[in-house]
């Protein structure tokens, strides 16, 4: 009898125009559909050291589920990441950057809640090179690394060379093709982990110091409140006024 139901079953499917596997096919393609129209995943692009900082990755996620969304994180060079939220439609959101950054994201929002403070310093290989203060950078050959619009300007007027990875530029340094690299401190540590490189250390004064911030693009405009009032409960970091 089962198999009587069965063939009638398939039948009825092939009267219809479709098979068994199509009919699969076509509900797995209205629910990624339906899943995407809802937008309950917020593809976020950011650097790779945010390996390095579980904590942050975990608010930021925490916020995120609290609304209703699951997130995605699509690692990218700095300057790629901000390059693919303006240019492409799949990214939904910057990580973490400074209110300066805003320029360079014109397309983004900030979500007014700072989730974490940083700092940019200065790397180097030679420990007999010293930085009391920053003029002492006038002194020597500085690399930075594109796509960190805060550190670039503050690195103008030494005339750095810039290189696209932090990568690039801590390789850079230890085979002393420059003196000094000015980078975020959490990007450099990173970066020096992944290289296995020894005998770099950092020196002098705080090159940088600022708050980050979340940005979403403006067409997730709606979820700005909620997603603030979340983040803002996570952290225990106000909800600042423009």
């Amino acid at each position: 009898m089962n198999r009587f139901f069965a063939h009638l079953f398939i039948l009825i499917l092939t009267f219809c125009g479709c098979s068994p596997r199509q009919t699969e096919t076509k509900e797995s393609s209205l629910k990624q559909t339906e899943r995407a129209e809802s937008g309950k995943v917020f593809k976020i692009s950011t650097v790779h050291a945010i390996k390095n900082n579980p904590k942050l990755e975990k608010l930021v996620r925490d916020a995120y589920e609290k609304i209703g969304y699951q997130v995605e994180l699509v690692l990218l060079p700095s300057q790629r990441s901000l390059e693919e939220n303006q240019s492409n439609p799949e990214i939904d959101a910057e990580f973490a950057r400074a209110r300066g950054a805003a320029q360079s994201l014109p397309q983004c929002l900030i979500v007014p809640v700072a989730i974490h403070h940083t700092k940019s310093v200065c790397f180097v290989k030679d420990k007999n090179l010293k930085i009391e203060n920053l003029e002492d950078l006038k002194k020597y050959s500085v690399c930075t690394v594109r796509g960190f619009p805060v550190v670039e300007e503050a690195m103008e007027i030494y005339s750095p060379q810039v290189v696209t990875t932090t990568v690039q530029a801590m390789k850079m340094l230890n085979e002393g093709r420059v003196q000094v690299v000015v980078v975020i401190q959490t990007v450099g540590d990173f970066t020096l982990q992944e290289l296995k490189l020894e005998g770099i250390t950092i020196t002098g004064p705080p090159v940088t110091e600022h708050k980050l911030y979340h940005f979403i693009n403006k067409r997730h405009k709606s979820l700005i409140p909620d997603l603030a009032k979340a983040l803002s409960e996570l952290s225990g970091n106000e909800i600042e006024k423009d």
